[in-house]
């Protein structure tokens, strides 16, 4: 195998076990990859820079033989592969005269680093920069150079130095070597493993930092990186702890990159992506979520719940049933995907608010009738109904209500009883509420028609059909 060759293996080696490899356990990049036969750096290159390819949507078989997609996190660290590779040339030197770059130096942490600290590399990826190679090249050159002259006049001064010939006296024709101070907290710190993995709860939302921060708390523990999290902290400038402390804030930034996802929370993580500051990006995190920010998502949660609790279908309505009763339930799962565990409103607390919401209909008294034969219909056959079965029933009656609304308010433009009952045995959908026909106002203080009426007893007569005999 040429040299070239074996390089360019080992480096594909390292890019998707090193690089791209989130999970120890499952690395799906590597199923993609062998599924579509791109087992080289030559055709990794190609196929991430393919116009138009929506490497998202590529279907592969997965460790486990289930059919899998990558996810967003994935591709983006997919496509950055290219750049990445860029970025270390660039700063490595011209491949002429400098050679190729040993990537499989850098780590996972590295690449994620050089994400976080460029916005959009899909549209704006990093480019071989020839001028920076030459110069990267010349700086490492010289620099090298001047410690190579350094070398050479220490070893020279050595060696003219005079000597001692005497009895007794001990000779010497090398410079003393110094064995430099290691740092052993820091060689302790790299013995264990901190998977960026083990963090999996992103901060998308305000309400989501209390149990956000107590799942990061209980892991940096873990991870023995707690320190960051402490505002206080101050390591002693030049000591060995110094050292560890820097090593913890440039993992701890992984995290916040990785993590973080909510406009602020975003905005205050890329304000430090210069000095990478672990501890004041948690320390600002902690002030804005636990502060300002809590207190004007609890003063919202407060005006939504309010707002549900205190709600009324107008009277008369001008729009459909149905329509009010979904608004209002869209209103209420919103106040529950926000709302903290002990102010979730339950199936119960649901129906319950639901019946006042719905006060003001007409047809009201008809409704819990239909409601309580329903339910009778569920214990004769063995099952007690639950307050999410009866809120669906409500849900189910309005849009009958509707229905039959419609169907009324057509007969009154001239169609025919016997068309209506038609359209009603045929199953054909009734028209939509029309904005030039007044809704049956009467209903507010009139019963339903007896039409109406005869159909709901029907329905009631076929429920209590399903009834044990007594």
């Amino acid at each position: 195998m040429a040299e070239s060759t074996r390089r360019n293996q080992v480096y594909y080696d390292h890019i998707v076990f090193a690089w791209l490899n989130s999970n120890p356990d499952s690395n799906d990049i590597d199923c993609l990859l062998r599924g579509e036969s791109q087992t080289n750096l030559r055709s990794l290159k190609t196929l991430v820079q393919r116009p138009g390819l929506q490497l998202g949507n590529i279907i592969f078989v997965n460790d486990e033989g289930v059919n899998s997609t990558l996810s967003d996190d994935q591709v983006r660290e997919l496509k950055a592969v290219v750049s990445f590779l860029n970025h270390n040339q660039n700063w490595y030197g011209p491949t002429v005269s400098a050679g190729y770059c040993d990537i499989t130096t850098t780590t996972r942490d590295d690449f994620l680093s050089f994400i976080a600290d460029h916005d959009d590399l899909e549209n704006n990826p990093v480019l071989p920069d020839d001028d920076l190679r030459i110069k990267a090249y010349e700086m490492r050159t010289r620099i090298q150079d001047i410690n190579n002259n350094n070398n050479n006049n220490n070893n020279n001064n050595n060696n003219n130095r005079p000597r001692n010939n005497s009895r007794g006296s001990s000779r010497s024709t090398s410079p003393t070597i110094r064995r430099a101070a290691v740092n052993h907290l820091l060689a302790q710190f790299f013995k264990k493993k901190r998977p960026i993995t083990d963090y999996t709860m992103s901060l998308d939302d305000v309400m989501q930092w209390s149990e956000w921060d107590r799942q990061l708390r209980a892991l940096a523990y873990t991870h023995g990186v707690e320190n960051v999290l402490n505002h206080l902290y101050s390591p002693v400038p030049g000591s060995d702890e110094e050292e560890v402390f820097e090593e913890m804030q440039g993992h701890m930034y992984t995290v916040f990159v990785r993590l973080v996802k909510e406009t602020k929370g975003l905005q205050i993580v890329k304000k430090h992506k210069d000095d990478r500051n672990a501890q004041t990006i948690y320390k600002e995190l902690s002030d804005y979520y636990a502060g300002e920010a809590w207190q004007m998502a609890i003063a919202n949660l407060d005006e939504m719940e309010t707002s549900i609790m205190t709600a009324e279908i107008p009277d008369p309505r001008r729009q459909p049933l149905l329509s009010y009763m979904q608004k209002w339930k869209l209103k209420l799962d919103d106040f529950n995907s926000l709302a903290p565990p002990d102010r979730f409103m339950n199936d119960a607390q649901t129906l319950v608010h639901l019946k006042c919401f719905i006060k003001n209909v007409p047809e009201l008294q008809s409704i819990n009738n239909m409601v309580t034969v329903m339910c009778t219909g569920l214990l004769s056959s063995g099952r007690t109904p639950t307050a999410s079965d009866k809120i669906q029933m409500y849900f189910n009656v309005a849009t009958t209500v509707d229905k039959d609304i419609k169907a009324a308010n057509r007969g009154r433009r001239g169609t025919s009883s016997r068309n209506i009952h038609l359209t009603e045995i045929l199953g054909e959908d009734a028209e939509e509420y029309d904005d030039d026909v007044t809704p049956l106002e009467s209903n507010a203080n009139e019963a339903l028609p007896e039409w109406i009426m005869w159909k709901v007893k029907r329905w009631m007569w076929r429920c209590y059909k399903l009834l044990p005999p007594s």
